[in-house]
Order: C-alpha cells, then structure tokens, then sequence
C-alpha cells in the first residue's frame, strides 16, 4: 500500500536558501511573539507607550536613511577614479541625486512619524 505522504516529514529535511533564513529565523520569532501574546497583555503595552509603534517608525526611517545614503554615493560616483571601480553615468548620477534628495527631503521633514 502507498502511503499519500512523503516518508520523512519536510521539516527535518534541511532547507536551502530562503527558505532556511524563514525557517531558522522568522519562525522562532514568530513563536516568540506567540508566547508573549498569551502571557501578556500587549494590546494594552502598546497603548500606554507606543513602543512598537516608535520601533516600528525607527525601521522605517533607517530604510528610508539607507536608501538615501546609498543613492548619494552612488551619484558622487561620477567623480571617483575609475580605479575604484564602476562610475555612474550622467543620467544615473542625475536620477539618482533626485532619490537621494527626495530620501533626505521625507527624512527632514519628519520620517515615518
């Protein structure tokens, strides 16, 4: 008789990849989260200091700064020795000092917040 299941269950067989980055990360975290949602009250943490809520904006500000950053260098390229490697052309330069500019702009003005 077949069985209508493989013999060895997939989670003992070792992932690759991604996948072993969602297995060995976000899965404890997310049983993490799990156990502290039913010990404690997080809904009512949350609302009397917003902890996740400014940890969640830091995030989002850091990603946006990152951008920025990297999209400046990008544009200050055009002036590095070809030594140092690949030089952005003047379109690149141009649209990339836009991101950055924009990425600054958003950071300036008040983030995420």
């Amino acid at each position: 008789m077949k069985r209508p299941w493989p013999r060895i269950p997939i989670i003992i067989v070792p992932p690759r990849g991604v996948a072993r980055i969602m297995l060995y990360l976000v899965l404890p975290l997310m049983l993490a989260a799990g156990a502290l949602n039913l010990f404690f009250d997080i809904d009512a943490f949350e609302e009397r200091t917003g902890f996740f809520d400014a940890i969640g904006t830091f995030i989002i500000n850091a990603i946006v700064a990152l951008a920025g950053l990297f999209a400046a260098l990008y544009a200050a390229s055009v002036f590095f020795p070809r030594r140092w490697g690949e030089k952005a052309g003047i379109g690149g330069a141009l649209v990339a000092a836009v991101i950055a500019a924009f990425c600054f702009s958003a950071l300036w003005h008040g983030g995420a917040g």
